[in-house]
């Protein structure tokens, strides 16, 4: 089924770019998840590193189908009171969703604020259907690539499946890095770990 959300395309990156751009924001705001694995602290990210670099991080309720939405014109990023109080219980889909937050932050909020619009509603700027929009250039599948690599680091899920023998289980990643056991598994196919392995972690 086809998104049927509109958006404005943003400069186009490889997913090789964004995994340098995460993994260098990760060295920066919490650098003992960049070199061993571990739950990255996304709401501290979002609590505390955010504000330094002059977002708001607000927290609030809306219709449970919206995790949260970044505004780069007002530089806030917001999340949805039910994906907040999940992640502080971490919750591996609302991890992720933070992540997610985080990321367009990063990634898109200078690029958008300069436009004066806000990725939420595009206004002002030509919107197109996603399924129109290239991968590459669209910011929904750059902030989940973004969130992808902030919370399963490249180097240390290399390093975590070198320690277990050469594979991992999604699992195993699963209960490492807290993330799905679906976002576990595209994790391991785009990083090319075979899949195996001692089953627990």
């Amino acid at each position: 089924m086809r998104d049927g959300r509109e958006l404005h395309p943003v400069t186009g990156r490889s997913r090789l770019e964004i995994e340098m751009l995460a993994f260098q924001f990760l060295f920066s705001c919490a650098p003992e998840c960049a070199r061993a694995p571990g739950r990255t602290p996304v709401l501290k990210v979002f609590e505390d590193v955010l504000p330094e670099m002059g977002f708001r991080s607000l927290v609030m309720d809306m219709p449970e189908h919206i995790h949260g939405f970044t505004d780069p014109s007002g530089m806030t990023v917001v999340l949805n009171a039910h994906i907040y109080t999940a992640a502080e219980n971490d919750g591996e889909m609302a991890r992720f969703a933070v992540g997610h937050e985080i990321g367009h932050a990063i990634l898109h909020a200078q690029e958008l604020q300069a436009k004066g619009t806000q990725l939420v509603d595009g206004r002002g700027l030509k919107l197109y259907k996603r399924h129109e929009i290239p991968a590459y250039m669209d910011p929904e599948w750059q902030a989940n690539a973004f969130s992808a690599a902030f919370l399963m680091p490249a180097e240390t899920m290399r390093s975590l499946a070198d320690a277990r023998g050469g594979r991992l289980r999604a699992n195993v990643v699963s209960s490492v890095f807290g993330a799905s056991h679906t976002a576990a598994s595209f994790r391991l196919k785009d990083l090319k770990i075979p899949f195996g392995g001692p089953p627990f972690a």
